[in-house]
């Protein structure tokens, strides 16, 4: 069983990048959709996926709300 830990930088480029967090230099956008890209790839090809619980309080709800999978990857 393969597990990938996402970290929080390719969470928010996720947010960045579907338009959900702004986007402070629009030149940029193009990084985003790598992280995007790879964070697509994570999911895909993994068996198992953990992501850090420790982003700003007031922000984490909506981020767990955007990547939670049907099958509940864990917050840690």
């Amino acid at each position: 069983m393969a597990k990938v830990l996402i970290d929080n930088a390719t969470i928010s480029s996720v947010q960045r990048a579907l338009g959900k967090a702004p986007l402070k230099e629009p030149a940029l956008l193009d990084i985003e959709h790598v992280a995007l890209a790879r964070f697509c790839e994570a999911v895909l090809l993994n068996d198992s996926i953990v992501v850090p619980d420790n982003y700003k309080a007031e922000l984490t709800a909506k981020r767990k709300e955007l990547i939670t999978a049907p099958n509940g990857y864990p917050w840690v």
